[in-house]
């Protein structure tokens, strides 16, 4: 299981990067948030998009807290580990895509 979503996470970043790199358009313009099409409310749109997509970044380490010894500390590392993970994935595939 775990040699499937690493496996999986690892083509899901070979390919964003492969599409970034392609890109004629990949530049700086697409990271400054002044430069949004729809103004404030695209980049409140997009935050609350991406905060629902990295919501499995803390969902799934609390199925497994039961299974640990040290549920208690390892609970909250492996929380903040997926939710960082989660969003430089999520960030990266979504620039890949502006690109």
């Amino acid at each position: 299981m775990t040699f499937a979503i690493i496996l999986g996470l690892i083509i899901v970043i070979a390919f964003s990067v492969s599409v970034i790199a392609r890109s004629p358009y990949n530049s700086a313009y697409y990271l400054n948030p002044s430069n949004s099409t729809s103004g404030l409310s695209g980049i409140f749109l997009a935050t609350a998009i991406a905060g629902f997509f990295t919501f499995v970044g803390y969902g799934n380490p609390l199925f497994y807290t039961e299974e640990t010894k040290e549920s208690k500390r390892v609970t909250w590392i492996a929380i903040y580990l997926s939710l960082t993970i989660s969003a430089l994935v999520i960030a990266l595939t979504a620039y890949s895509e502006l690109g």
